[in-house]
Parts: C-alpha cells; sequence; structure tokens
C-alpha cells in the first residue's frame, strides 16, 4: 500500500512539473515575422535563438508540408528565446494580431477569427483569460464569436509605440532590414523608424502609419517599414528606434540590433 502510495505521489510531482514548464513556455509572447526572398527556416531560426525545427512546429498549418518551401510575403510566428526580452508597456490595449489572437477589434468588442483561443486573446490584450471568460460566460470561442475585452477602451490613456520585431540583440540583414511594431493613441497614427549604428550616426530614417480601425482618432493598430542598404560594416552593432513625434516618453522604444 505504501509503494502504491509512493508511486502516486511520485507521478503527481512528474505532472505538476510538466504542467509548471507548459506555463513557462506559453509565458513566452511569440512575434510575427513576414518571410522574406532568400529566408529558410534555419536562417530565422539563428535571428530569433530558436530552432528551424520550433518554428516549422509552431507554423506547420502555414508553411504547409515541406518544411524548405517558404514563400515571400507570408506572415509566421516565432517564439524567440533569446533571453532578453523588450518590457512591454503594461495595461489593457491591443497589442497587435497574433496566433490564435488574429480578430478584429471595434471598442471594447473582440470579434474571434478561425483559430482563435481565449489565451492568446489574453495575451493580445494584456488580461488574463480567465477573467474574460468569466465576463463572457464562455468556455471556447468560435469564429466570429463577439466577446468583450474588459478595461479595453476606443481610445487609451498615454500613447505607446513597441517594435515587435526585430528582437532585442537579433542579428539583422545590412541589404534588407524589415521593422515590425504595434502602437496606440497616436496622432494621425505616425511612427518615425531610425536605425543607428554605434556611435549613434543616423543609418536611416522612415516614416510609417499605424494600421486598423480609428488609429487616426486614438486607436490601435500595427505598422511596418523597411530599410534598404544600409551602409554599416558586417559586425557592426546598432540600435532601432521607433517614436511618434510630439508624443510622450512612453511614445518610443528601441532595440540592439547587430548587422550582418
Amino acid at each position: 500500500m505504501k509503494r502504491k502510495t509512493i508511486l502516486l505521489l511520485i507521478a503527481l510531482m512528474i505532472l505538476v512539473l510538466g504542467l509548471a514548464s507548459l506555463t513557462s513556455a506559453q509565458s513566452v509572447p511569440s512575434v510575427a515575422y513576414t518571410v522574406q526572398p532568400g529566408d529558410t527556416l534555419s536562417k530565422i531560426a539563428r535571428q530569433y535563438c530558436t530552432t528551424w525545427e520550433e518554428i516549422y512546429q509552431y507554423n506547420q498549418g502555414i508553411i504547409g508540408d515541406d518544411p524548405s518551401v517558404l514563400e515571400p510575403g507570408t506572415v509566421i510566428y516565432i517564439i524567440p528565446r533569446c533571453g532578453t526580452t523588450p518590457v512591454q508597456p503594461s495595461g489593457v490595449y491591443d497589442r497587435g494580431p497574433r496566433l490564435y489572437a488574429n480578430g478584429t477589434v471595434q471598442g471594447n468588442v473582440y470579434t474571434a477569427a478561425k483559430g482563435d483561443t481565449l489565451y492568446s486573446i489574453g495575451q493580445r490584450f494584456g488580461v488574463p483569460y480567465q477573467v474574460i471568460a468569466e465576463v463572457n460566460n464562455i468556455t471556447k470561442l468560435d469564429a466570429g464569436d463577439k466577446i468583450i475585452i474588459p478595461g479595453l477602451q476606443s481610445t487609451q490613456t498615454a500613447p505607446y509605440v513597441v517594435i515587435t520585431s526585430p528582437w532585442s540583440g537579433a542579428t539583422v540583414s545590412r541589404s534588407a532590414l524589415p521593422v515590425y511594431g504595434v502602437g496606440g493613441n497616436l496622432f494621425e497614427g505616425n511612427v518615425v523608424v531610425r536605425v543607428t549604428d554605434s556611435t549613434g550616426l543616423v543609418l536611416g530614417e522612415q516614416y510609417t502609419v499605424l494600421q486598423g480601425p480609428n488609429v487616426g482618432t486614438g486607436g490601435s493598430g500595427s505598422w511596418s517599414t523597411q530599410f534598404y542598404n544600409l551602409n554599416v560594416a558586417p559586425g557592426t552593432t546598432g540600435t532601432i528606434l521607433a517614436f511618434s513625434p510630439n508624443a510622450g516618453p512612453t511614445a518610443s522604444y528601441s532595440v540592439p540590433v547587430i548587422f550582418q
């Protein structure tokens, strides 16, 4: 009888450790990446300190049966493993579409897309998924379902800009450098993205705007831009800075990178 009790306790400990490991893995947010000409899963994996197998497993439904075939322009999702996690602004706001939270939002009402989960929606808006489930009295979602995101406002109390890709410390291409991010409550949705080397010399600057509903009147959305043929030596460190003109200190964000 004692032997059975000991075996049961061991099994319970293994289960608890497994669940803790799974929770830890899921707590790392994924980032969106747009496949560029010449990309391979191995090349992308090196940029995000992960493996091509993990990226493929996470995106098999998007990529297809052959991991060696990547179509330029395809958006895949990656869990960065570089160990340096940018500090995200806290609070309830739309951090932008992501895997399993790719629906649309109007005011504080979210319309679910196919495959959405409450967990990922909670990550997108900064609200525990248990709270979303309780407020809406639901346990699962179907495409087209409309749910309330508690605490979400159509406009935010403070402007913000976040770079979601490339990740902090990533190795980036000098010939073609795409930059992606999210933001909200920005005047006319304007975002400026600037690339500098380690001395502060400006290598390039691009203007872009948020994309999404109501971004011109304070809503949240996503933005993107791309730099070409940056005049910098391979192995040089630098910084990508995104900011909104005429906005407060929260409306800026920078990540260190290495040019290749």
